[in-house]
C-alpha cells in the first residue's frame, strides 16, 4: 500500500516488450493544504500484453489513490482505496510427453481458456504518539474480490505411435468478502539501563466466500495440428460451496535490551477460529470451532560493531479443512549477521529446522482436502550484499533444503521428499556501474543467474524435473538527472524447459 508523502513527488513510466507487452504507469503526490496536514498520493498501471503461447493476453488495469490526515504532530489518519482489473489466458497444461514445440504451441480453446480478477480494496491506518513512551496504532481493510477461469487442458499425453492427446475442461468461480482489523499499543521505557519495548494487540478477521468448480471431459487434439472446437456449451457443475471463516485473536509480545548488545524477545499469541462451509449442492453445513496458542522466543547478541548472531524458536497454526486438525508449525533458527566498517556490505547466515504438523493436501482422486502427516525441513540460507571496488556491486544467495515426508496419512510416503520442494536454489546478481562523464550519464552493466534444483511432481517421487539454469541481464542508462532508460532480459539464451 503506498502512502501518501508530506513532500511533492512524481514518477512516470513506460515498457515495451516481448509478447506484445505495452505498459505505463504513474506514481505522484503531494501536499492539499501549506501546512502539511492533508496529503494526497495517486498510483496507476495500465498493461496490454499477451503470454508467451497464442491465442493468449495478459491485461492489467490497477489505480490507487489515497489521502493522509495529520490533525497533530503525532496523529496520522490515512484512507487508501485500490481498484485491480485483470483478464488473462491460462495455458494448456504444458508439452505433452515425448514431443517438443515451441512456447508458442497451444492446445487449449480460445473461447474457452480465460483468467479474470476483480478486486477492490479500501485500507485505513491510525497511529498516536502519546510523546510519553506510549503509542497506539490500527489498522483495518475491507476487500471485495471476483474471479472466474476456464481451463481447457491436455489431461493426457497421446499413446505411443499417436498424436492424438485427450483433454479435460475445468472452470471455476469465486467470490469473497474479506475484512481484517488489527489495534495494537507499545511502550517504549528505560529500566535501570535495560531497554524495554512492550507490544500488545487485539486482531479480528472475517472472511465470507462462494465457490463453484465445473469438470467434464473435452473434445481430443492432435498435437501435430491442433485443430480447435470452440467452447463448450456447458461443463458439469463438481463441487459448489459457500465458506465462512471469523478470526479473533490476543497477542502480547516484550523486548528487552541489556547492555546495548543482547537483545531478548518473547511473544505470545491465542486465536479463536469459527469456521462454516455449506455444500450447495447437498445443503448439507459443517462447522467447527478451534482456539490455538502458539508462542516465540528469539536472542541476538552484538559479539562487535559489526557481528551479531542470533537465535529463535516460533510456532505457527493456520486451519485446514473443516472437521480436520489445524496445520501446526515448529521452527528453530541459529544464524549470524556480518556488516563490514571497511565497505558496504552486509552477510547473513542461518540454519533451522522447520517441522509442520497435520499438513493437509488435495487428493488428486477425491478432490478433498486431507491429512498428510508431517512434513521436516532442515535448511541453510545464505545472502550475500556488497558494493565492491571498481564500482560493482554485487547480490547472491543460497538455499539448501533438506525435505522429508516424515509421516503421511493418505499414501505412505514416508521418507520421501515433498512435492515441487527443490533441494538447492541459489542466485547470484553482479552489476558495473561507468560512472558519467559530461554530457554522459551513469550507464550500469548487469548479469545475473537463477538456479533451481531437482524437485518431484508427486510426494511419491516418480516424476520430477532436473535442476535448471537461467541467466538474466540489465542495461540502466541515465538519460538526464530525473530520467532513465533501462533494458531487461530474461532467460537471456532462451533456454526452454519440460
Amino acid at each position: 500500500t503506498k502512502r501518501p508523502r508530506r513532500e511533492r513527488f512524481g514518477e512516470v513510466y513506460v515498457t515495451g516488450g516481448s509478447n506484445s507487452h505495452k505498459e505505463i504507469g504513474f506514481d505522484t503526490g503531494g501536499n492539499l493544504t501549506v501546512d502539511d496536514t492533508l496529503s494526497y498520493r495517486l498510483t496507476g498501471k495500465l498493461q496490454d500484453s499477451d503470454k508467451e503461447y497464442d491465442h493468449s493476453n495478459d491485461d492489467d488495469k490497477f489505480i490507487q489513490g489515497g489521502l493522509t490526515w495529520r490533525p497533530t504532530a503525532d496523529t496520522n489518519l490515512t484512507v487508501v482505496y485500490d481498484h485491480l482489473y485483470i483478464d488473462s489466458v491460462p495455458g494448456s497444461g504444458g508439452q505433452p510427453i515425448g514431443f517438443d514445440f515451441p512456447r508458442s504451441r497451444f492446445f487449449g480453446e480460445p473461447d474457452y481458456n480465460y483468467r479474470g480478477t476483480q478486486r477492490d480494496t479500501v485500507s485505513l491506518f491510525f497511529d498516536h504518539d502519546f510523546n510519553n513512551g506510549f503509542s497506539v496504532a490500527s489498522t483495518a481493510r475491507y476487500s471485495s474480490a471476483d474471479s472466474d477461469f476456464g481451463y481447457a487442458y491436455i489431461s493426457q499425453s497421446p499413446a505411443a505411435g499417436s498424436s492424438v492427446a485427450s483433454r479435460s475442461f475445468f472452470g471455476n468461480d469465486s467470490g469473497s468478502d474479506v475484512f481484517v482489523m488489527d489495534a495494537h499499543g507499545l511502550y517504549e521505557t528505560d529500566i535501570g539501563g535495560v531497554k524495554s519495548r512492550t507490544l500488545f494487540g487485539a486482531e479480528y478477521r472475517d472472511a465470507e466466500g462462494d465457490n463453484d468448480t465445473l469438470f467434464g471431459a473435452a473434445p481430443s487434439i492432435d498435437v501435430r495440428n491442433p485443430v480447435y472446437t470452440g467452447a463448450p456449451s456447458s461443463v458439469p457443475l463438481y463441487a459448489s460451496q459457500t465458506s465462512d471463516q471469523r478470526t479473533r485473536a490476543l497477542y502480547a509480545q516484550e523486548e528487552l535490551t541489556f547492555f546495548d548488545s543482547l537483545i531478548v524477545t518473547a511473544g505470545i499469541r491465542n486465536d479463536w477460529l469459527d469456521l462454516e462451509q455449506t455444500n450447495k449442492l447437498t445443503n448439507a453445513t459443517l462447522s467447527d470451532e478451534l482456539s490455538e496458542t502458539t508462542g516465540r522466543f528469539g536472542l541476538t547478541y552484538l559479539l562487535t560493531d559489526e557481528v551479531s548472531v542470533f537465535g529463535s524458536y516460533s510456532e505457527s497454526v493456520v486451519p485446514a479443512a473443516i472437521g480436520v486438525e489445524p496445520e501446526t508449525g515448529e521452527q528453530f533458527e541459529v544464524g549470524f549477521k556480518y556488516q563490514p566498517e571497511a565497505f558496504p556490505a552486509l552477510l547473513t547466515a542461518s540454519v533451522y529446522d522447520l517441522t509442520r504438523d497435520n499438513l493437509t493436501r488435495t487428493d488428486p482422486v477425491t478432490l478433498q482436502r486431507v491429512p498428510i502427516g508431517e512434513v521436516a525441513i532442515r535448511g541453510l540460507d545464505v545472502e550475500a550484499k556488497a558494493q565492491l571496488p571498481f564500482s560493482f556491486d554485487v547480490v547472491a544467495s543460497y538455499s539448501y533444503l533438506d525435505s522429508e515426508i516424515v509421516e503421511n496419512g493418505t499414501l505412505g510416503n514416508e521418507g520421501n521428499r515433498p512435492a515441487f520442494v527443490p533441494e538447492h536454489i541459489a542466485s547470484a546478481f553482479l552489476n558495473y556501474t561507468l560512472p558519467g562523464s559530461g554530457w554522459r550519464g551513469d550507464l550500469t552493466v548487469g548479469v545475473g543467474a537463477r538456479y533451481e534444483g531437482q524437485y518431484f511432481f508427486d510426494d511419491a517421487n516418480t516424476m520430477g524435473i532436473g535442476g535448471h539454469t537461467e541467466f538474466d541481464a540489465v542495461l540502466v542508462y541515465e538519460v538526464a538527472e530525473n530520467a532513465t532508460l533501462q533494458a531487461n532480459a530474461k532467460n537471456l539464451f532462451n533456454k526452454k524447459y519440460v
